[in-house]
């Protein structure tokens, strides 16, 4: 349903809303947490990770990550696998149905071969840098390469085509392994880094069944412009994608203004073709993850008690604050959204919702009770999360990081057509806890009493939208 309808609806009182219960048999739904397998054309619910990183992110592997895509995945699916920093075993009580790991395409999965002493990677001096043991030199070095992605001056030595094309291969053939169809899903995806001046403006990007040669990254552009058009010519080739931008609250008023964002700055208001090639390309927005809550701020909404959950007040890597206003979270983003609609036609903000990780340790910290930190060496235990003087690359001490949230998605089956296709039409929602089975449908005179009807599912398909 469209949102200027939505409007309309609560306006004059007239929206029917039709919730499930856990237990309703029409949803097929399986073990805790494991949902139902097989084919339904009314679909199951998975749930997934949409946003992770491994030792093949530049800074996850600078803070001394070494977990690799064969644990994340493994991890994922319930086994057992050991933290790379502290030896520490974890095993996920509640099985994954489904992953994408969108590892930075800046200096894709290069950083690694630095720990190779046969790679001629492992002589720089940037390598023994890494390799400290003094967490000050170490912290000094994230920021440095950070740098580069600010400023948009890449490392010559890390950017080899070659290497970074046969690492994307590699991750793909990952991705290829452990692709179960039916019981689990590896999703193919990337993080486009668009960073400048600390502003946070990144997307994720997902690919359905075929995969890009290389990925696009921001040292070609840092404008969502450019990332669209890439994400448009991969279609042209029979190659499904799209976009998932998060972190709005860390984007400076920039991720859901009323201008187009171009050049590291705001510039011209946003025009029809903008808001339609934005629609088209970012159907989903990560409304929470471990760097904060994107939904509101008790600043914007203040008779919202839950409004000051988990906020994250700084820009990326700086004692920077973030500026609060309507352009940086998405309860206002979806009335601004039906402000520009009535304007230019198109409406860039109505968009699905999702929740994730962004844990950059190479597992997906969902469960609190298996909570080990988000940035490897600097918050891998307790007590380094506790202590405020600690060097943390997030520009805040461990304990402003929360643990991860989680996507669910509607899909007729758990395949990769079948969850990036649920993903496509927002059929989705984001929990940041327990992972609660939730159907909602919205249509015109709903009749009393329809959810204890048999056929409420094809009934609200059929007269509702979900």
């Amino acid at each position: 349903m469209n949102l200027h309808v939505y409007s309309k609806l609560t306006a004059a009182l007239l929206c029917s809303v039709a919730l499930t219960s856990a237990t309703w048999a029409a949803d097929s739904i399986g073990e805790p947490g494991r949902s139902a397998g097989g084919k339904n054309e009314f679909k199951n619910v998975y749930f997934g990770e949409q946003h992770m990183h491994t030792q093949n992110s530049f800074d996850a592997f600078t803070v001394g990550v070494r977990q690799t895509w064969e644990d994340a995945y493994e991890f994922a699916i319930g086994n057992e696998v050991k933290l790379s920093t502290t030896g520490e075993t974890m095993q996920r009580k509640t099985p994954y149905d489904w992953v994408a790991i969108t590892d930075h395409s800046e200096y894709y999965g290069v950083f690694k071969n630095m720990a190779d002493p046969d790679n001629p990677l492992s002589k720089l001096d940037l390598a023994k840098k890494i390799a400290s043991t003094d967490p000050k030199v170490v912290s000094d070095t994230v920021v440095y390469i950070l740098s580069t992605i600010l400023e948009g001056k890449p490392i010559a030595d890390f950017m080899d085509p070659t290497l970074l094309m046969s690492n994307w291969q590699k991750y793909l053939e990952a991705a290829d392994k452990y692709n179960d169809p039916g019981k689990f899903t590896a999703i193919y995806a990337y993080e486009w880094t668009s960073i400048p001046d600390a502003q946070n403006m990144h997307r994720n990007v997902f690919f359905k069944d075929k995969p890009p040669a290389v990925p696009y990254s921001s040292f070609e552009s840092t404008n969502p412009e450019d990332l669209w058009t890439y994400l448009e010519i991969q279609r042209s080739q029979g190659i499904d994608t799209f976009a998932i931008p998060h972190n709005s609250n860390l984007s400076n008023g920039n991720m859901f203004a009323l201008n187009k964002f171009e050049g590291g700055r705001l510039g011209d208001p946003i025009d029809a073709r903008y808001a339609r090639r934005q629609m088209e390309n970012e159907p989903l927005f990560e409304i929470h993850q471990t760097k904060g809550n994107s939904e509101a701020h008790p600043w914007l909404s203040p008779n919202d008690e839950f409004a000051e959950f988990e906020v994250f007040p700084n820009l990326i890597s700086t004692n920077t604050p973030s500026s609060v206003d309507q352009y940086s979270y998405f309860r206002q983003a979806l009335a601004n959204g039906m402000k520009l609609e009535s304007e230019v036609g198109f409406n860039p903000y109505k968009m699905g919702i999702v929740a994730g990780a962004d844990v950059h340790s190479g597992y997906s910290g969902n469960e609190e009770w298996d909570w080990n930190g988000a940035h490897g060496t600097a918050d891998d235990t307790a007590k380094k999360r506790l202590d405020a003087s600690a060097p943390n690359p997030s520009g805040e001490p461990g304990y402003v990081v929360s643990s991860a949230g989680t996507t669910a998605v509607w899909a007729t089956e758990n395949t990769r057509e079948g969850i990036f296709n649920g993903m496509q039409s927002k059929e989705t929602y984001g929990t940041t806890g327990t992972l609660i089975r939730l159907r909602v449908f919205g249509g015109w005179d709903f009749p009393a009493g329809m959810v204890e009807d048999a056929d409420f599912v094809k009934n609200g398909y059929a007269t509702g939208v979900p």
